[in-house]
């Protein structure tokens, strides 16, 4: 070894040994703090660090009123009620067309004259008396002639491209 190199480790071992004595007398320091620690407030108890503030009040919102179903009364007319089969058969009251059957008509007490029709034909005329407060019914099961096919003829295009 050279007389350099010696010199060299006897200033370096003296280093070592006076940073040793250095480090025995420090006194230690505390880790530094990361921001992630919980703080002794964050980890107390709400009930320890006082009341809590108060939530803001709700808002109050009356519900709708629905008024109370009104007291049932007696119907001044009268019920019809119309049922066929075939069903869809149109219900004639004194000459005006009122409802394809099954039909629920509200009429005036007295007698009334009920067609029941398919397209032109009548199928059945027949009176009928309507009681204040009651219903009639109508019932009839009918022959209904089945569609007639259209006589004209049917002409098929041709696109042209």
């Amino acid at each position: 070894m050279r007389p350099g190199h010696v010199a060299t480790l006897v200033v370096l071992a003296l280093s070592l040994v006076n940073g040793m004595g250095y480090l025995a007398r420090r006194k230690p320091r505390a880790p530094p703090v990361s921001p992630a620690v919980a703080t002794v407030q964050d980890v107390t108890p709400p009930d320890a660090r006082g009341p809590l503030p108060a939530a803001p009040p709700a808002a109050v919102v009356a519900a709708p009123t629905v008024p109370p179903p009104a007291p049932e009364k007696q119907d001044a007319n009268g019920l019809l009620l119309v049922t066929t089969t075939p069903r869809g058969i149109l219900v004639e009251v004194d000459g005006e067309g009122r409802d394809l059957t099954p039909a629920r008509l509200h009429l005036p007490p007295g007698r009334h004259q009920v067609v029941l029709k398919e397209g032109a034909r009548v199928l059945v005329d027949e009176p009928v008396e309507i009681l204040r407060g009651s219903a009639a019914v109508v019932v009839h099961t009918l022959d209904v002639l089945p569609p007639v096919p259209s006589e004209e003829p049917v002409v098929a295009v041709q696109a042209q491209p």
